[in-house]
């Protein structure tokens, strides 16, 4: 397969960049090599048609690097030459990976429930189940059985809904789910159900529409619910005012900006502090435990290992980009081959939603997004694993539920580019 004169371009540029910070190993050097990877994110994700695509969402990783500061001694550390490098390393194997995959054609297999009711029953079902586990903790107070899989599955839902283009059932679902958040709420499940909306509105509403700026609307909106998130999904720890004065008062962070943003940019920037530790204090290797996690957990098998999957942080912000887990896995210079794979499996998620109308599809994608995401302040993919648990899980629902759609043939008789019916495919 012959790749984009553009994907070459990008490629290229992408490995001078790194060959600087290789070649030179200093601070300064790899910072240049992490400004210029971060504007070649929002280069190539503007190449993009949809505008919540990966490159975009990944920018935030360098960014976090660039703004970091260290604030005081107590939470943070001055960050290393060799810290730097091991993000960038990593942030270009990502990206390349990301870049250079092929993608789908189409579909493999276009299956789906079709429109009006068969979609509607899916929609508030999925929904139903993923709030199953909120409604069981409440009722009997003990954890529900595979409580985490189930509740990923209000995201499916809630796509689903917004596939139907029926307002009384998009604000139902999303009735349901603001109910169950009053009671239920952390900032990783508000995050995740935002993009879920995001990636549903953008599917099925804007770009049909041909119009973003609705879209970059909802996304100002969505952004502002999240940093006001840090007030409200977690009171018991004390409002970011409050937070930002205990910190500034007790001189134990020189931070002179706005308090309500004092949480957000310590969980922003943070995780490289911790990522540095990891670096400096536990130089043991896991040789790819980290990377079979998922795979591990998915056979019952991951309490027999726990204390291999440890990762001691700095400070109490216990959070490590995602460089952390290659790193115990295979040290510096193997670490990269962890993010490859990741950008390998992004691509192939991303190709295929963009190409099918399915939001099942989409539910996939929205969850590797929200992984992608978080990548300066978490490796979701092998921490938590939601990324491949709701491939795994919707692909068995589509084999159990789903009927299978013929392909649609164009005017010459050959087989569509989606390869699927609008009306039949979910």
């Amino acid at each position: 397969m012959l790749l984009h004169r553009k994907d070459i371009a990008f490629a290229l540029l992408m490995g001078a960049a790194t060959a600087g910070a290789l070649a030179f190993r200093s601070v300064s050097a790899c910072r240049i090599a992490v400004g210029c990877i971060l504007l070649l994110c929002i280069v190539r994700g503007l190449w993009e048609r949809e505008l919540l695509n990966p490159y975009l969402l990944f920018s935030l990783t360098p960014l976090s690097l660039l703004v970091y500061r260290n604030l005081g001694s107590r939470y943070m550390l001055d960050l290393t030459a060799q810290t730097w490098l091991l993000a960038a390393v990593n942030m270009a194997a990502f990206l390349l990976a990301l870049c250079l995959t092929p993608p789908y054609k189409r579909p493999a297999r276009a299956d789906g429930h079709g429109e009006g009711r068969p979609l509607l029953l899916t929609a508030f079902g999925l929904t139903a189940l993923g709030l199953l586990p909120d409604a069981w903790r409440a009722v009997l107070g003990s954890p529900m059985p595979l409580a985490s899989v189930f509740s990923l599955l209000t995201v499916p839902g809630l796509l689903c809904a917004l596939k139907s283009k029926l307002w009384p059932v998009i604000a139902a679902v999303i009735g349901l789910l603001v109910l169950d958040g009053l009671f239920f709420i952390t900032k990783t499940t508000l995050l995740m159900l935002l993009l879920g909306l995001l990636i549903g509105f953008e599917k099925y509403f804007a770009l049909p529409a041909g119009r973003r700026s609705g879209l970059i609307a909802l996304i100002a909106v969505c952004a502002a619910v999240m940093l006001l998130s840090f007030s409200f999904a977690n009171q018991d720890r004390g409002g970011t005012a409050e937070t930002a004065a205990y910190y500034t008062e007790s001189g134990e962070i020189a931070w002179s900006g706005a308090p309500g943003l004092l949480m957000p940019y310590l969980y922003f920037t943070t995780p490289w502090t911790n990522l540095q530790y990891v670096m400096q204090t536990q130089p043991d290797r896991t040789f790819g435990l980290w990377m079979l996690k998922p795979l591990i957990g998915y056979l019952q098998l991951d309490g027999l290992l726990s204390s291999r999957y440890v990762l001691r942080a700095y400070s109490g912000f216990n959070t490590f980009s995602f460089a952390a887990n290659g790193f115990k896995d295979f040290g510096l210079w193997g670490s990269w081959f962890s993010s490859v794979f990741l950008g390998f499996f992004v691509k192939k998620v991303y190709s295929r939603y963009t190409l099918s109308p399915s939001p099942l599809d989409a539910a996939c994608y929205a969850l590797s997004a929200q992984g992608v995401l978080e990548m300066f302040f978490s490796n979701e993919f092998y921490m938590q694993s939601f990324p491949f648990t709701i491939v795994i899980v919707l692909e068995l629902w589509k084999l159990l539920f789903c009927r299978e759609a013929a392909p649609e043939r164009s005017e010459g008789g050959c087989v569509d580019a989606v390869g699927i019916r609008d009306r039949a495919d979910l």
